[in-house]
């Protein structure tokens, strides 16, 4: 197992609160665990690994029983990223979650989101025909959308004045009267309604975090707090490394115990501020605290799946059941490739055909001695048969036979008749 990243406790190790460090008291103090990933690919790199990643979760979930395989999804869209750094926010923020819902009557956000590059199609395995099928392609959109207005209700109401026209005439001719009701039907001022779709856009509401690091409660406070600041600062920047090459900020997850999970988000807001007087010692500027306030936004949907995790997490600490361990573990996970999960499988599927291959050999080793002495008891019994009924034979022809001959042929059948009620 990789080393865990590097930690910075604020909650338990810093002074956003004048109890001690690490004092039992701070341990009920209220947190919001968060760690920090870098990303290795570029930003392409890594949509298009979540594309492909479509098609590998379901075999992915069909190799680890028990698995979510949504949650699997999730996880894999940044399989390159690198863990940075753990952190322990102290979290006291009064909105913990928010979101909006949207229907409206095209499928056009659901067909279109994050297919804008060449190739898209052909990663996510659709042609244009099947993105039609489940909900309206690009080219169906277009088309609808040079239909006018409500595109869905307007194609209705030209079918609906067909429809009409031919059921009008019907009855005009039955009845010789204008059927009532009919004739406005796709006129001006009629409105048809038709059923709307659900819109998969991320309206989640940011993870909002604040808190204060005060200077003066401790000595060695002011360079514990400049130290966590400017590493998170250069965290969320990005690096120029030449004339070419940049690298992007740092994505993360964020787990809120009993409250809300968020397998990938993005630093939305970085704020810090100074508070009380401040001096110049050095080349430094003192203040008596700095105000952080940072906002977490989700990368994806938080789907109802991230539900089923708030209740799984566990205290920040490298234990066993740890959020420091579990995470390390989820990371290992998730690097590790599908073609070593299909190994690793393959190997578990041969370790159980071996054992019931030996199961059936021993099963058939021990019916094949069953059978041998099954058979072998036939043989017995038939040659007693046979033996008998060469006797009874003897029997009948004992008037021919001499006296010395009727005896020995009795004595024989005295003998078999033993035999053949001798338990066996």
């Amino acid at each position: 197992m990789a080393t865990p990243a590097p930690s910075y406790d604020i909650t338990n190790g810093y002074d956003w609160t004048s109890i001690p460090h690490n004092n039992k008291y701070r341990e009920e103090a209220p947190s919001a665990y968060v760690t920090a990933y870098e990303l290795e690919y570029g930003q392409l790199q890594q949509f298009i690994d979540g594309y492909i990643n479509i098609a590998t979760s379901a075999t992915e979930a069909s190799l680890n029983p028990g698995e979510d395989p949504g949650m699997i999804f999730y996880r894999n869209l940044y399989k390159s990223a690198k863990p940075k750094a753990n952190f322990n926010f102290p979290f006291f923020s009064d909105d913990i979650r928010s979101f909006t819902t949207e229907f409206t009557d095209s499928f056009s956000k659901i067909s279109q989101r994050g297919a804008k590059f060449v190739g898209a199609k052909k990663i996510m395995g659709f042609g244009e025909m099947g993105e039609s099928l489940i909900g309206g392609g690009i080219a169906a959109g277009r088309e609808l959308a040079n239909m006018g207005g409500n595109a869905v209700s307007d194609k209705i109401g030209e079918y609906a004045n067909l429809g009409s026209e031919k059921i009008s005439k019907g009855f005009e001719d039955l009845t010789g009267l204008k059927m009532p009701g009919l004739q406005t039907v796709g006129a001006p001022g009629s409105y048809i309604e038709t059923p709307q779709f659900y819109q998969y856009s991320n309206t989640d509401s940011a993870l909002e975090i604040n808190f204060v690091l005060s200077n003066t409660i401790n000595k060695e406070g002011y360079e514990q707090n400049q130290s966590f600041i400017t590493e998170f600062t250069k965290m969320n920047r990005p690096k120029r490394l030449g004339p070419i090459g940049v690298t992007f900020p740092a994505i993360y997850h964020i787990e809120v115990p009993g409250l809300r999970y968020i397998e990938w988000a993005f630093l939305n807001s970085f704020n810090i501020g100074l508070l009380g007087t401040r001096r110049k010692i050095g080349n430094k500027i003192l203040p008596e605290a700095f105000r952080c306030q940072f906002s977490f936004r989700s990368l994806t949907v938080e789907a109802a799946n991230f539900m089923d995790q708030v209740d799984n997490i566990g205290p920040y600490d490298d234990s066993d059941p740890g959020y420091l361990t579990l995470r390390n573990r989820a990371d290992e996970a998730r690097k590790k490739s599908l073609k070593d999960q299909k190994k690793a499988a393959a190997e578990s599927k041969a370790a159980r055909e071996k054992a019931a291959e030996d199961k059936r050999i021993e099963d058939a080793k021990a019916a094949a001695v069953g059978h041998a002495a099954e058979e072998k008891a036939q043989d017995a019994a038939a040659a007693a048969a046979a033996k008998k009924r060469q006797l009874e034979e003897g029997e009948r022809n004992l008037d021919s036979k001499s006296p010395a001959e009727r005896a020995k042929i009795l004595d024989a059948a005295i003998d078999v008749s033993n035999n053949i009620n001798r338990p066996q």
